[in-house]
């Protein structure tokens, strides 16, 4: 995740740049607690998780 953020960062203008952010959370490998607790109060447009 960490080098596909780099990589959008650096090949592209900052004018071409969508807005992405860069969420590192707990608990994804045994029931996704950090990512819960992220929806409950953060609703982004696209998020991969």
């Amino acid at each position: 995740m960490v080098e596909a953020w780099l990589a959008i960062a650096e090949t592209l203008a900052p004018a071409e740049r969508p807005s992405v952010g860069l969420l590192l959370v707990v608990g994804e490998e045994e029931n996704g607690d950090g990512s819960s607790i992220f929806l409950e109060s953060c609703r982004p447009p696209w998020v991969v998780i």
